[in-house]
């Protein structure tokens, strides 16, 4: 019992099924992050992993099995449990209308524990541009701008689906070394990121 109170994620049985699909999408599968983790998922594309961070989100719901998310079931994740998690989807993203300086009075409002300061600092690090917009960044820019909104709110467990997806050699490092300064801050927070370059 105690290692599961060390466990930031529990997925046990896990199976689903998309929609007038024959084949599962996931079957059967078990892992679990415990506190201060980097995990990866690694596999092709089409393996199952953003419906794994789908499920884990309680985005959508398993046929069979159970995900835990920071103590609470993911179906059913309290406002307070979401205000821990940092998430970065690789389908998703703000309006390329907006700005950083948007973005940032966006996520004033949306996270209690928004770091203003270190977003500004991280967006000049990133060489992310507060006035410009989004739709003007080139992919790398995008990506880093994904992984910086997920972090900005000291979040206890960050989910990352493909964030180093469609990038150069040095823009995946660079989000990498983001990644591990954030573990290395505080080393009782965890990440899982998605990837199919191992």
């Amino acid at each position: 019992m105690e290692d599961r109170c060390m466990s930031e994620i529990i997925i046990e049985n896990l199976r689903y099924r998309y929609p007038h699909a024959k084949k599962l999408a996931l079957d059967g599968l078990n892992f679990s992050v415990e506190k201060g983790e980097f995990i990866g998922i690694i596999g092709e594309n089409g393996a199952g992993k953003s419906t794994a961070i789908k499920l884990i989100l309680g985005l959508c719901r398993a046929e069979e099995g159970t995900v835990t998310v920071l103590g609470s079931d993911s179906k059913e994740l309290s406002e307070k449990v979401k205000q821990d998690i940092g998430v970065s989807l690789a389908e998703s993203g703000f309006s390329g209308e907006l700005t950083v300086n948007d973005v940032k009075h966006i996520l004033k409002k949306m996270y209690h524990s928004f770091d203003e300061n270190y977003f500004i600092k991280q967006s000049e690090n990133l060489k992310l541009p507060m006035n410009k917009k989004i739709k003007e960044f080139s992919t790398g820019m995008k990506a880093k701008l994904r992984v910086l909104t997920a972090m900005t709110h000291h979040a206890k467990l960050l989910v990352m689906d493909e964030p180093t997806a469609g990038l150069d050699v040095e823009a995946r490092n660079e989000i990498l070394d983001m990644l591990r300064a954030y573990i290395a801050e505080d080393e009782s927070r965890s990440i899982l990121i998605t990837s199919h370059i191992s």
